[in-house]
């Protein structure tokens, strides 16, 4: 077996049919189990009656197209959301510039005629 990795930005939330969902754990771990040929993922949870119930997730070769492609998904997801904040940031910085030529501008044209109300 590999090392575990935790990770670090997943969190396990329990929720039932009139139960809303609740934030469970953040303690999850992921390996490449070589003897079982799948990919775990692992955490704890509270059991109902006290303790600990441990969960153990294992996906085999068969499933790993359907997480690639959801990996692949929420790439793209995410470098649309990166290419909409540069655009909006770019309209910004023009927005910003074309303020402040104004403002140059305004600045410019009052001491223009401050100059020409003096001679």
């Amino acid at each position: 077996m590999n090392e575990k990795k935790w990770l670090d930005d997943t969190i396990i939330y329990r929720g039932g049919y009139d139960v809303p969902k609740k934030k469970e754990t953040e303690d999850c771990q992921l390996q490449f189990n070589k003897k079982t040929q799948a990919l775990e993922l692992s955490f704890k949870i509270a059991s109902k009656g006290g303790g600990e119930t441990h969960i153990l997730v294992r996906m085999h070769e068969g499933d790993f197209p359907a997480i690639l492609n959801e990996i692949g998904e929420a790439a793209i997801f995410r470098r649309d959301q990166m290419s909409e904040m540069n655009i909006e940031l770019s309209s910004l910085r023009k927005n910003e510039s074309s303020r402040r030529i104004k403002t140059k501008l305004k600045k410019l044209k009052l001491s223009n005629l401050k100059k020409s109300r003096n001679k």
